[in-house]
């Protein structure tokens, strides 16, 4: 059985704001560490401090959710998050 949650508002409207400007016009660009070259799919978002604090938090946010809903007691990890654009 699949269980799908839709969580409003899930992002602040300013951390949205600010991916879709790093996507627009990167504050940075830094190189992808080497381990990203033998992964499939790209994102739109720029490696840069300013996104990944943003992928972090919200990692963090969703593991916890997670965690809430369906009674996980231990740790939850997030590898990787997406940019569309």
């Amino acid at each position: 059985m699949h269980r799908i949650t839709i969580l409003d508002n899930f992002i602040d409207a300013k951390d949205a704001e600010i991916l879709i400007s790093e996507m627009n016009n990167p504050s940075e660009i830094n190189p992808y560490p080497d381990y990203y070259s033998k992964r499939y799919g790209g994102t739109a978002l720029p490696y840069n401090k300013n996104v990944m604090n943003i992928l972090v938090k919200y990692g963090k946010k969703s593991n916890d959710i997670h965690k809430s809903l369906n009674g996980f007691a231990k740790p939850i990890h997030v590898f990787k998050g997406f940019g569309s654009h």
